[in-house]
């Protein structure tokens, strides 16, 4: 029988104990730490961002906090509330049925050129936002086009069926009928319009 010197044995390979499963690079896993980071911090930012006074209202349960659109369902209140905080704050926000949902779609799809201007938006923001108009607002029909402003909107028109306007629509004329616009109730209108619809 012939002896094996220890140095002269074979060098022993390693088993591994789960040959299918292949080595990751530590790139992959800290780009996955770094995802799941960025969207707790996005989830985190965007309830954060609640404006206070809303949050107060909602606190306590005064789940009409919008009245000028169809009730809003609870899973859609937030993204209701960010809308109006983030919209209405430079101008009148409009009820979400007034443009088709395509025309939000690019608005938001675009917020450093929101009618020549850049919006301050985060993706959270933005996706709470789409979810509350996509809800709301009503689909094009084929090959129509998008229209960029109230006056061009035929569910804007649809709105207004026996009004006839002095001048082209816009959003500074809302609150000549819609005595409550600010509070984006536009369904309280001003006495001579009571009887109009």
């Amino acid at each position: 029988m012939k002896t094996v010197m220890p140095s002269q044995a074979s060098p022993r390979r390693r088993v591994r104990r789960y040959p299918n499963l292949k080595r990751r690079s530590p790139l992959v896993l800290l780009a996955i730490l770094l995802l799941f980071c960025c969207i707790a911090l996005g989830t985190t930012a965007s309830l954060a961002l609640t404006p206070s006074h809303l949050a107060q209202q909602s606190a306590a349960g005064d789940r009409n906090l919008i009245e000028a659109v169809d009730p809003i369902p609870a899973d859609l209140q937030l993204s209701a509330e960010v809308y109006l905080e983030k919209c209405g704050t430079c101008h009148l926000a409009l009820p979400p049925e007034v443009m088709p949902s395509e025309t939000w779609r690019q608005l938001l799809m675009n917020p450093q050129d929101h009618y020549n201007v850049s919006l301050d938006l985060i993706t959270p923001e933005i996706l709470l936002i789409w979810r509350y108009l996509n809800n709301f607002s009503r689909a094009l029909n084929e090959g129509e086009s998008e229209p960029y402003r109230v006056a061009d909107s035929r569910f804007f028109q649809a709105l207004h069926p026996r009004v006839e306007f002095s001048e082209t629509p816009g959003l500074e004329t809302c609150a000549t009928c819609h005595n409550r616009a600010a509070e984006f109730n536009f369904r309280s209108l001003t006495p001579e319009w009571l009887d109009a619809s």
